[in-house]
């Protein structure tokens, strides 16, 4: 801390440090020097008043150059206690953490929110894959369809899980294939084009047609018949999707009839005397 040099005006002074003269604390009786007052000797007093002759330095802590006023002249000064100066110090450095009871509030809060937010957000994943595959499907029996009326030959969607072949199983969830089937068979023979090609599901949902159906034929008027059923003949059939937890608001279902207009039905609904569950 600077301080103006509190010497009479004119009081010589000549530049040169000198020892610090012995100081007192006013209501000690002993007399004190620079360090005592540093290590806080003085410090029961807010304001130090300090009393002494001599050499006086511009700052307490030593730094500085010392002037000598008269030698007889008494110099009087206030100075901040070293201790106050030490607590304002801490008090502008100290830094305040969280406690226990606001971490556990903090921590319950988070807690409740995660289980609003977690069943919401899975729900929303698994509604929306399943829509994706079902709507898979629908269309490419819809473009099956109308591919067979605009080309007047026999089109064909079958289960394949190589995009290649025809499989024996009526699980569409392998993976399914659209081609011009021109003899009906119902099989990839040399020569039919292969329009579309849907690989197997990546999740681990179910996509089960009634009535064994492993293949779907569109002919040229844009009627169905179907291959897989043995001798039940063709009426309509049902395609189920499951999501891994079945459930009536995660389940789809397509609905196909001799007319050939594939329809989806939630789980729950009815068509055609088709119930999907």
């Amino acid at each position: 801390m600077g301080l103006e040099p509190p010497y009479p005006a004119g009081a010589p002074r000549d530049g040169a440090p000198r020892a610090a003269a012995p100081l007192a604390c006013r209501g000690e009786a002993s007399c004190l020097t620079y360090s005592d007052i540093t290590s806080g000797l003085c410090d029961a007093l807010p304001q130090a008043t300090l009393y002494f002759t001599g050499c006086l330095p511009m700052d307490v802590r030593g730094l500085g150059q010392c002037y000598a006023p008269s030698p007889l002249s008494l110099i009087h000064m206030h100075i901040p206690s070293a201790k106050n100066q030490l607590d304002t110090s801490r008090g502008r450095t100290r830094q305040r953490g969280f406690t226990l009871y606001e971490l556990l509030i903090v921590m319950g809060i988070v807690a409740i929110l995660m289980s609003i937010a977690i069943p919401s957000y899975q729900f929303v994943t698994t509604s929306n894959r399943i829509a994706s595959e079902v709507n898979g499907l629908l269309g490419d029996l819809q473009y099956a369809r109308l591919e067979a009326i605009k080309e007047g030959q026999t089109v064909t969607a079958c289960v394949s899980s190589d995009g290649t072949s025809c499989s024996t199983s009526n699980s569409w969830n392998n993976g399914w294939i659209v081609f011009a089937d021109v003899n009906a068979d119902a099989t990839v023979d040399k020569g039919d084009t292969v329009y579309r090609i849907q690989r197997p599901f990546s999740s681990t949902d179910t996509f089960v047609a009634g009535n064994n159906v492993t293949a779907i034929t569109f002919n040229r008027e844009g009627f169905t018949s179907t291959a897989g059923n043995n001798s039940t003949g063709f009426n309509s059939t049902i395609l189920t999707l499951h999501a891994p937890n079945p459930s009536i608001t995660t389940t789809r279902c397509i609905v196909l009839t001799f007319i050939g207009n594939p329809n989806v039905i939630a789980g729950g609904g009815n068509y055609y005397g088709l119930t999907c569950t």
